[in-house]
């Protein structure tokens, strides 16, 4: 049997090669005892390449983590806008200030961080921001409410450690 994309559908092409390269490591003309280490070692080597992209995208999240700040301008005003992303558990979650509004702790019902993309969603306030991450330190984004879309660029506070 040839194992090739059309028979492993929606898997990512590095699963799909680690896959292939099983059944064809399987298939070897080798011994017993050669096969089981054979297959031991590709095991262990798959599980270190998951392992790895798992701790880089934990690295990701976080550095993507801590206060976010920016200015909305909105039919004629401006609002800041504060996101407190937080990195705990292994999930990034979020809540949301809007201090000239009087508002603090609104809750960030989803938060992603993807190839450089940072999205949140509030449902609480019916808005979603999506934007594209700088060097750790800031976005270029629209935040999107009501059926209207405006630029929201965030800059990332830096807490200075206390002398």
């Amino acid at each position: 049997m040839t194992i090739d994309n059309a028979h492993l559908p929606g898997l990512p092409a590095t699963k799909t090669r680690c896959i292939k390269y099983w059944h064809i490591f399987g298939n070897m003309n080798l011994d017993k005892n050669q096969k089981t280490e054979g297959m031991k070692l590709l095991s262990i080597l798959i599980l270190s390449v998951i392992s790895f992209a798992s701790m880089a995208q934990q690295s990701q999240y976080a550095k993507i983590a801590g206060d976010w700040e920016g200015t909305l301008a909105a039919q004629g005003q401006e609002f800041k806008v504060i996101f407190h992303i937080k990195f705990e558990d292994g999930k990034l979650s979020a809540t949301l200030d809007s201090p000239d509004q009087n508002a603090t702790g609104l809750k960030v019902d989803e938060v992603s961080f993807v190839d450089g993309v940072l999205k949140m969603k509030s449902n609480q306030v019916q808005g979603t921001y999506e934007g594209t991450v700088i060097n750790n330190m800031k976005t270029e984004g629209k935040w999107a409410q009501g059926g209207m879309s405006f630029d929201l660029n965030l800059v990332k506070k830096v807490v200075k450690a206390k002398s």
